[in-house]
């Protein structure tokens, strides 16, 4: 079983497949888990990968249209 992760911090994620019984399940290779950081695929010098919120308030908005192409190239 293959587990795909978009998460800014992909860090967080190693204990999963270090500790406990996901750790071990992971080390008999029952699950994998790659995290993909959208950070790496963003094409301007700050790595911007949020914007306004559409609509107002106090929500957070990801650039979901440039992110994808680049993420589906990678499948």
């Amino acid at each position: 079983m293959r587990f795909d992760v978009i998460t800014l911090f992909p860090d967080m994620f190693s204990l999963l497949a270090e500790q406990g019984v996901t750790g071990r399940a992971h080390l008999k290779e029952l699950w994998a888990l790659r995290t993909w950081n959208p950070r790496d695929y963003t094409s301007d010098v700050h790595r911007t990968v949020d914007d306004r919120p559409y609509g107002g308030g106090l929500a957070w908005s990801c650039w979901l249209l440039r992110l994808m192409p680049r993420l589906m190239r990678r499948f």
